[in-house]
């Protein structure tokens, strides 16, 4: 089983290219090893505005794309989470999730606090140990900043290490 939590999910274009990734690889999976080794994969969508699942179902789920999901063993769960309530956080169950992305949002609800310190300290306690947590962000000062806080708070060297890291700040020129 894999589990997938997509914080600030809004419409989750990226259900298209996980589910194509996963197609893929499960199919040269299947001939190499002549079985699949993921035969669960559950994925939530995590945002605190419910008028995204008209988008998810226009665009994702059309033309009965949800069946075939769970035909590959794939189920999607639209959950609300509120960012700006820690209550939300303190439900998070501790290593929940192979995989937790944020994807265009960090800069919607950082004010770097202590509260926030504990929240991201959460949601990183709901990812398995060996699990992933993917930041893809636009290149903004503010998303570049909360990168740097966020690599310097939570950073020891043991627990964790930046695979890929791109960070430049937009010269005053450059449109954001």
């Amino acid at each position: 089983a894999l589990k997938m939590g997509l914080f600030g999910a809004g419409p989750a274009p990226e259900v298209i290219g996980i589910t194509n990734f996963i197609q893929n690889y499960s199919r040269q999976s299947s001939k190499k090893l002549r079985g699949s080794m993921i035969q669960k994969i559950s994925i939530d969508l995590l945002d605190q505005v419910k008028e995204w699942n008209f988008a998810r179902e226009a665009f994702i789920f059309s033309n009965k794309k949800k069946n075939k999901l769970n035909e590959m063993g794939i189920t999607i769960n639209s959950k609300t989470f509120d960012f700006s309530d820690f209550s939300y956080f303190k439900n998070l169950a501790e290593n929940s999730y192979d995989l937790i992305s944020f994807q265009n949002c960090v800069n919607e609800f950082v004010e770097y606090s202590n509260q926030e310190e504990e929240k991201y300290k959460k949601i990183l306690k709901a990812l398995k140990p060996g699990g992933f947590i993917i930041f893809s962000e636009r290149s903004i000062t503010e998303t570049v900043i909360f990168i740097d806080w966020f690599d310097s708070t939570f950073n020891d060297g043991k627990n964790y290490s930046c695979v890929y890291s791109q960070r430049s700040f937009l010269t005053e020129d450059e449109p954001d």
